[in-house]
């Protein structure tokens, strides 16, 4: 349940960026790409494995200002959750090869009393009618961009 409430968030977030950020440009836009921007969505591509040959053709759509399917709102058509580092990570896979990447911190279980120490890392705590958690990390990267920030949230 905890996945899915902030799954859910997470995507409404990643959507309303991807909006924000790819809309003001037609597909068809002539595109700026550096030799660094190449190379940073060339690794962030390795790091989830995507296959050269397909990166080759990400990165040739890349180049030329083109929305690929993770950036287009298509439905992926593979997921894969695993956890590392202490988050639950799921690899969003599209079509055409894209792939979007959702952490979110696991959060440790509290009683909701005040702590000597403060608080340390992502923690739920008990609240009437609802549940709470704080201070947990939330990330997605597109490999395009990323995005990454603290959250408390109730549901």
């Amino acid at each position: 349940m905890f996945r899915k409430t902030i799954m859910a968030a997470t995507l409404v977030l990643a959507g309303s960026l991807s909006g924000t950020f790819l809309s003001s440009a037609p597909a068809s836009a002539d595109a700026q790409a550096s030799k660094a921007d190449i190379e940073y969505v060339r690794t962030a591509l390795t790091k989830y494995d995507v296959p050269e040959k397909t990166q080759k053709v990400l990165l040739k759509a890349f180049v030329k200002g083109e929305r690929w399917d993770s950036e287009s709102g298509a439905a992926p058509v593979a997921t894969e959750v695993d956890q590392i580092d202490g988050a639950e990570r799921t690899i969003y896979r599209y079509e055409d090869g894209s792939v979007n990447v959702s952490t979110i911190e696991i959060p440790s279980e509290t009683t909701g009393e005040a702590s000597p120490m403060g608080i340390s890392g992502c923690q739920s705590y008990p609240v009437t009618g609802a549940k709470a958690w704080r201070n947990c990390r939330v990330a997605w990267d597109a490999a395009t961009w990323s995005v990454n920030f603290t959250a408390d949230y109730r549901y």
